[in-house]
């Protein structure tokens, strides 16, 4: 088997032939595909896509060279095998047969949670997962892990988080405030999200909420934006078929396992409250974050006056609660929505500017410069190359 130029063939002449074995069901999967699709043009591969009802059904099977897949199951991995030829699971489920896996590196995912919650000076931290599902395990024990890194803990869900159990309504109305809720993906962010406010109470001033997917069905659909941490679906699906096509072509054996970090955080309402213990300090924190979202430029004694405390007093509480000015806190919410909108718009960097508050675009490089060490254009680019 060769690789010819733009297409990869077999010894017949006949392009590599990769099923693409999976639902488009959920965000994450869609994401794989994606990856697999820009894979498979790049090296020249013919792409099979079947859903994975009706691959167990149909003959395609037979003319596959290999196949990338979310494979649940110990009997399903078993028939895969008997194909005899190479095979990526981009499932995280534990299987006793040993199909190589390409997947999510969810201690990680764990970690990144905490650290954007941290950021936030939350102090009360819980759970929110599925009882047994080893994703949701392992994407706790990092978040955990982090957490003791600080010398802290987190509290875990009691109950059922996705059947209204009641004893799941009472462990939330029980936890202390504020607090900030790690959900294992989005489907439990956002059902956390709605209970909490079917009790009233209010995300993100009583419960900062982040999920896992950044799926936007769950996270962007309905009233409250729910922040999440991005898996890098579209790298597993380039990875998969890069592996695949290596296998196939050069005999090179599978690994075992490979895990993919996390992307990033993407922030959203549900996480955007700093949480604090000085109740002013808090709603300045709120004026500053309604400002920004609407495109106005903070000013100072304004947020002092909305909050009814002297512009000095504000200052030095400021410091106090959150080691920064109110200035600082400004540029840098401000360069955080920034760096979302160069990320999920076409905009370009100087009506991103404006979007944020900043009438002239030099004082926006400047503040963009001194959070990320790079120039906003650089920043896009890098990321652009980082998610494919």
């Amino acid at each position: 088997m060769k690789r010819n130029g733009k297409k990869s063939t077999v010894g017949n002449g006949h392009p590599i032939r990769i099923g693409v074995v999976m639902d488009t069901d959920t965000a994450f999967n869609r994401s794989i595909i994606m990856g697999a699709i820009r894979a498979s043009r790049q090296h020249g591969v013919y792409l099979v896509r079947q859903s994975q009802a009706h691959f167990a059904a149909s003959d395609a099977r037979c003319i596959l060279d290999a196949i990338l897949t979310l494979c649940y199951s110990e009997v399903e991995a078993n028939k895969l095998l008997e194909l005899n030829v190479p095979v990526v699971n981009a499932s995280s489920s534990e299987l006793a047969v040993p199909l190589p896996r390409i997947v999510s590196h969810d201690a990680q995912v764990g970690r990144l949670a905490a650290d954007h919650l941290l950021e936030r000076h939350y102090h009360h931290l819980a759970f929110v997962g599925f009882s047994g599902r080893g994703f949701s395990e392992r994407r706790k024990a990092g978040f955990k892990e982090r957490l003791a890194e600080r010398g802290m803990s987190c509290q875990e869900s009691l109950g059922t988080a996705g059947s209204r159990d009641p004893r799941f309504l009472k462990w939330l109305m029980s936890l202390p405030r504020p607090l900030a809720i790690f959900c294992a993906n989005d489907t439990r962010a956002r059902q956390v999200a709605t209970y909490a406010e079917e009790v009233g109470l209010r995300v993100p001033e009583d419960f900062a909420i982040l999920g896992v997917d950044n799926d936007p069905f769950e996270c962007e659909a309905a009233g409250l934006p729910i922040s999440s941490v991005e898996i890098a679906g579209e790298r597993i699906g380039e990875l998969g078929i890069e592996h695949l096509l290596a296998a196939v072509c050069e005999g090179k054996p599978l690994a075992p396992e490979l895990l993919v970090p996390p992307t990033r955080v993407i922030a959203r309402r549900s996480t955007e409250f700093t949480a604090t213990a000085d109740h002013e300090v808090g709603l300045a924190l709120a004026e500053i974050h309604r400002a920004v979202q609407s495109g106005e430029r903070p000013r100072i004694d304004r947020v002092a006056d909305r909050v009814f405390v002297a512009r000095r007093t504000l200052e030095r509480r400021f410091r106090k609660e959150l080691g920064r000015s109110v200035r600082q806190e400004i540029e840098r919410v401000a360069v955080n929505r920034a760096t979302h909108l160069l990320l999920e718009t076409d905009w370009s960097v100087k009506l991103i500017a404006s979007k944020c508050g900043y009438r002239e675009p030099r004082r926006f490089s400047e503040a963009f410069n001194r959070i990320h060490s790079m120039t906003a254009t650089s920043y896009r680019e890098k990321h652009a190359r980082a998610r494919g």
